[in-house]
């Protein structure tokens, strides 16, 4: 079976297979977090119609090769603790009822806790 692009297929034990649009690419709103001895670095993301789960990597490369952390949450709202002070790229994707990955969106982003310095 042929699938467009932007549209997914879970193939199920029996039934019949339908394509489904993919959800669109969250969109960053903005961070912030927790200092002190272990900060805590959160991404705001702009809330999917449909999105049961988002997903957002934190990579020290462009192509996603060297991933520092990847965390899975139920709401719009991602943290990370443990990271240094550098420049990341994060990739944020979300997952409808189905379990199926949307689309992907990437941000290069400074991340600076108070105190920290940036490699």
């Amino acid at each position: 079976m042929l699938v467009d692009a932007r549209r997914g297929l879970k193939v199920k034990p029996q039934g019949k297979l339908t394509p489904v649009d993919l959800l669109p690419a969250p969109q960053l709103r903005g961070q912030g977090g927790e200092h002190g001895e272990s900060p805590v670095w959160k991404l705001y993301l702009a809330p999917l119609h449909g999105a049961k789960r988002y997903r957002a990597q934190v990579a020290s490369d462009p192509d996603f090769l060297r991933i520092q952390q990847e965390r899975f949450s139920s709401t719009p709202e991602v943290s990370f603790s443990g990271l240094k002070a550098a420049f990341y790229h994060v990739r944020l994707s979300a997952f409808d009822n189905d379990g199926l990955e949307g689309e992907t969106s990437v941000y290069d982003i400074l991340y600076y806790p108070r105190g920290g310095s940036a490699r």
